[in-house]
């Protein structure tokens, strides 16, 4: 708002948080009779779940002062903004492939003989952006129609990313649980 005739300030500020759980699961199977004359048919299964959370917050800040000089048209104003971002995304992705390669083999005890290839992880993404803004502007009235502006600019961004992907030893599913 106006503070007097001749100064002006205005300032905004936002801050939002984020919180988000997602889940998802898979159940696939796919067959694959003789094919050019191999002997051999295949059966794959393939079993995922995905457990996504999300969290974070946003901050910013906008101010503004301008001053009117006593000569019509001359003004002069500093700006300000800053802007906070922190997230933080964690997700777990637990699954196997089985895959039998010839659908007659079985074991001594008459089970399907299944080869398994896990595909368990975490992963842990932490994301840090920040953003510092300064102006500065001059202006001055040349004419009826016409305006010099002399502005400077000053931006300084930093952004950090640290990414950790292991694999999840917690999860622990046997073969058995995908055979019925």
């Amino acid at each position: 708002g106006n503070l007097n005739k001749r100064n002006r300030i205005q300032i905004r500020s936002s801050i939002n948080f984020q919180n988000s759980d997602q889940y998802s699961r898979s159940d696939s199977y796919n067959y694959q009779h003789e094919f050019k004359g191999t002997k051999a048919d295949t059966m794959n299964r393939s079993w995922s779940e995905n457990d996504n959370n999300r969290k974070g917050y946003r901050a910013d800040i906008n101010a503004e002062w301008m001053h009117r000089f006593a000569k019509e048209g001359r003004t002069f104003s500093l700006g300000f903004s800053a802007n906070l971002n922190d997230q933080d995304n964690e997700s777990t992705r637990a699954g196997k492939t089985l895959i039998n390669r010839r659908m007659g083999d079985r074991l001594e005890d008459g089970s399907i003989n299944w080869n398994s290839v896990s595909n368990d992880q975490y992963t842990d993404n932490a994301t840090k952006n920040n953003s510092f803004r300064l102006r500065a502007a001059l202006s001055e009235q040349t004419g009826r129609y016409s305006r010099l502006v002399l502005n400077y600019v000053f931006n300084m961004n930093n952004s950090e990313n640290n990414r950790l992907v292991y694999p999840n030893k917690d999860v622990i599913v046997p073969d058995s649980a995908y055979i019925n």
